[in-house]
């Protein structure tokens, strides 16, 4: 299965479709880059939610909780964890986008697989996720086509550009 990443809703939010769980709680993550650990895991789908629906308390909130599953995975410190999210600009803040917050790649997965070389590979149609790259931390397959409950669709908030 390819990814798609070229699907956009009405309000213009981007649906990227790779597999991965649809519900906000669940965040596609990827690292910045930091000091050498003993993994080269760079990339994963969260395997649980927060536990508050979309409410994921910001991006720090869901940076928190990619940062909380990676360091229970063994690959958490000293890599800094952020959530693929973006935020439009509201009350005097400026907007966050996504592709500037995660860093130039490689992307691995827990299992070494590149799952993309760089950001624009990331965002192509060329990329390595599909369901069976786009694991969670622990390294399992996320419920998408032909699976019930099928949560394929990824909300990340951000726009096409």
């Amino acid at each position: 299965m390819s990814a798609d990443h070229n699907n956009h809703r009405e309000d213009g939010m981007k649906v990227a479709q790779i597999a991965v769980p649809a519900c906000l709680a669940f965040v596609v993550m990827a690292a910045a880059p930091a000091s050498a650990q003993t993994a080269e895991t760079g990339f994963f789908v969260t395997s649980n939610g927060i536990g508050n629906g979309g409410n994921l308390g910001g991006l720090a909130g869901a940076d928190n909780h990619c940062q909380t599953l990676a360091q229970a995975a063994g690959f958490g410190a000293p890599k800094t964890w952020r959530a693929y999210l973006s935020t439009q600009a509201a009350d005097g803040n400026p907007a966050v986008n996504a592709r500037d917050r995660i860093g130039k790649g490689p992307w691995k997965n827990v299992k070494g697989v590149v799952v993309a070389k760089d950001v624009a590979d990331l965002h192509s149609a060329d990329n390595n996720l599909t369901k069976q790259t786009a694991l969670s931390e622990k390294g399992e397959v996320i419920n998408g086509a032909g699976d019930t409950p099928n949560r394929h669709d990824v909300l990340t908030g951000s726009q096409a550009d």
